[in-house]
């Protein structure tokens, strides 16, 4: 594990007070991840080519997708990193993704992006997945961290 990346299982409880409104780790989550706003209040998405930033807008929907993928992020501890991204991919797929159909679609191509940079970790995650619930079915967000980490299963397991 590289150093700064979160530890799966407890980062919920280290980085996000139970208390903490899950509205405000959203946001935490987003800072500390380059996550943008637009002037028009749109939200867009950070995302670098090569040492280029650019700000893609994203539909509403896909704003409500991202926002349960970044809780999950939140609850589990798995880094944005191109392995960490791979590895809520396969937690997520292993939970069902609903009716998300750009998570359903995101997420496989992570899985093989996965299947070649971090393969046992993925497989990892995927089987910690199976025994957890995510929010892509319920589609409601819990009101804090401690309630967020409560309905996926204890610590997101």
């Amino acid at each position: 594990m590289r150093s700064g990346e979160a530890r799966p299982g407890g980062p919920a409880r280290e980085q996000y007070p139970p208390g903490m409104p899950a509205a405000d780790a959203i946001a935490e989550f987003r800072r500390r991840g380059e996550f943008a706003t637009g002037r028009e209040g749109r939200a867009r998405w950070r995302v670098r080519v090569g040492r280029i930033p650019l700000d893609v807008p994203i539909s509403r929907e896909i704003e409500q997708t991202l926002r349960l993928h970044d809780l999950h992020h939140v609850a589990t501890g798995y880094s944005t990193t191109l392995a960490g991204e791979a590895q809520i991919a396969a937690w997520e797929l292993a939970g069902g993704c609903g009716r998300c159909y750009s998570a359903w679609a995101v997420n496989i191509a992570s899985v093989l992006i996965g299947l070649v940079v971090c393969p046992r970790r993925m497989w990892m995650a995927y089987r910690r997945g199976r025994l957890a619930r995510n929010l892509f079915t319920a589609r409601e967000i819990p009101p804090t961290v401690g309630d967020l980490v409560s309905r996926l299963g204890g610590d997101g397991r």
